[in-house]
């Protein structure tokens, strides 16, 4: 089963990746709406957490080795879902604050570490595929 959630997660993080790399203006225009309309984003949250919570549950693995990194996000997703669930003015603050730079760049700079460490993680997991 945990070869299954890191192979899951690890074309996850590299589509995302891409998909902030290629996309990064539409990501910033979504951004832009948190501040005065966080509730419409608990969706997108709730998946957020329940994504983390299988990863934590699942594949709670600490080895010095690659499935670390799994886990490691994991409970980072799940820390960020919480926070944003029951603090839903801190994301309203940090998306402002955001705003203040050149989020874009930010972003695309991000797709690119989420698609390189997705890439290194999908090959890691046998590309998918269960030996």
């Amino acid at each position: 089963m945990t070869e299954i959630i890191a192979a899951v997660f690890s074309w996850f993080i590299f589509i995302l990746g891409l998909s902030y790399l290629l996309q990064a203006e539409n990501w910033v225009r979504m951004a832009e709406y948190a501040p005065d309309r966080p509730h419409r984003y608990y969706p997108m949250l709730l998946f957020i957490l329940l994504l983390g919570l299988i990863i934590v549950l699942v594949h709670n693995i600490w080895v010095w080795d690659w499935p670390v990194l799994i886990t490691i996000f994991g409970w980072l997703i799940v820390t960020k879902a919480i926070l944003y669930l029951l603090a839903t003015s801190l994301m309203s603050e940090l998306a402002g604050i955001m705003m203040r730079g050149s989020l874009t760049g930010w972003v695309r700079g991000w797709g690119v570490v989420m698609a390189a460490l997705g890439a290194i993680l999908v090959y890691k997991t046998g590309l998918g595929r269960f030996y």
